[in-house]
């Protein structure tokens, strides 16, 4: 996991109009301590800045502290303005670029192109300094292309409200998968960190943001609404939790759904005598003569467990077949109380209900068999809730 913390620059002196050696007000002079204060626990090993002195100037304080050099990526620059905005409506100049990412003044340049190189150079980063801590010097409009590249719903309301925030912080953590988290942290609050002064709903098509951390969920069922309760807690709430590494959104809910309704495998131990003696196991076993396979599946249940299966909750989910073998993987979805389990001697000595995460976690401690089709049988499990 890679962390970035973007940093947008302390008030500056906009009394000089020339980008690269704008410098910081007194008070941004003073208000860069709140950034070196904020980043010191926070285990940075690289430190790059834009190339404009008042974002240098920003992060200059914490990386003397620690003793690192600042790196300058010319591609972190802030957008490209003609002359300062003379003789022009400002918000109205804000506005045009946010409705329109190709719009731009004669000499300037346009969102597009400052989301682009910023982009890229952050792109380089991430290779470069995999797995490290960062941070980035930046400025205002730059960020909020950044910020709106993996979250679409970042627009003109938002660049409006961080105008006067300066410094400002957003940490953001990249994996394989790119950005998998976003936070955005107020300096000046020294209770509540998190800009959460404004809330906003947006309801988006499935795939379009970059960033999904966490999947909420709500359904009904026979014209009710579905709560859980969790087992640390005493309060319903609505099924939910956090989309793990590689998972889409849509595969995310349906696991948090399929786990906290209960849903989980009803897995049994194997008696001592037998082969894998006391490990952890799907129920399985061989065809006799006569029998086809949902029947097989549904007496191997009983035998191991002693309980009564129905047949038209049963699904063939997929056919192994080998040199010499034929083997049908069967999901049963039915609900069975853990004291009805009658365990059956020389065969199963304990029985319980997990979830796909602790399966996978008993196949790390050597604890459960290892199927080659299990990662098969719990996507099937998946598709089918």
């Amino acid at each position: 996991m890679t962390t970035v913390y973007f940093v947008r620059h302390a008030q500056s002196d906009i009394a000089v109009h020339d980008d690269r050696i704008r410098p910081l007000t007194k008070k941004g002079w003073i208000d860069r301590n709140l950034v070196a204060d904020f980043l010191y626990d926070k285990g940075i090993d690289i430190v790059l800045s834009s190339p404009y002195k008042r974002a240098i100037d920003t992060v200059d304080v914490f990386a003397k502290n620690k003793g690192l050099e600042i790196e300058i990526v010319e591609d972190f620059r802030e957008k490209k303005s003609a002359g300062m905005f003379k003789d022009i409506d400002f918000i109205h100049y804000i506005q045009s670029q946010w409705s329109d990412f190709s719009y731009r003044l004669a000499d300037g340049e346009c969102l597009a192109e400052v989301q682009k190189r910023n982009i890229a150079a952050l792109n380089e980063a991430l290779v470069k300094y995999k797995d490290k801590n960062i941070v980035i010097g930046t400025h205002g409009t730059a960020l909020s292309t950044i910020i709106n590249y993996y979250d679409n719903t970042y627009g003109l309301d938002d660049c409006l409200a961080m105008l006067n925030i300066m410094p400002w912080i957003v940490k953001m953590t990249f994996d394989e998968n790119g950005c998998a988290g976003m936070e955005k942290i107020n300096l000046f609050n020294p209770i509540l960190r998190s800009d959460n002064t404004r809330f906003k709903v947006y309801t988006n098509d499935l795939g379009t943001l970059k960033a999904y951390k966490y999947t909420v969920i709500f359904a009904r069922y026979q014209d009710k609404w579905l709560y859980c309760r969790a087992k640390e807690r005493d309060t319903f709430e609505t099924a939910g939790g956090h989309i793990e590494r590689g998972e889409t959104a849509l595969n995310g809910a349906k696991r948090e759904l399929y786990d906290n309704s209960s849903g989980e495998f009803l897995i049994t131990k194997r008696a001592p005598n037998k082969g894998y003696p006391n490990m952890w196991e799907c129920t399985g076993g061989s065809a006799v003569a006569g029998d086809d396979s949902i029947t097989t599946a549904i007496r191997e249940i009983n035998e191991e467990t002693g309980l009564d299966v129905r047949q038209e909750n049963g699904k063939c989910v997929f056919t192994m077949i080998g040199e010499n073998y034929i083997s049908d993987v069967w999901l049963f979805n039915q609900d069975f109380n853990i004291h009805d389990v009658a365990l059956q001697e020389n065969e199963t000595i304990d029985a319980k209900y997990v979830s796909i995460d602790e399966i996978r976690c008993m196949i790390n401690k050597n604890e459960f068999i290892a199927f080659h089709y299990l990662e098969d049988l719990f996507g099937k499990a998946m598709e089918l809730l």
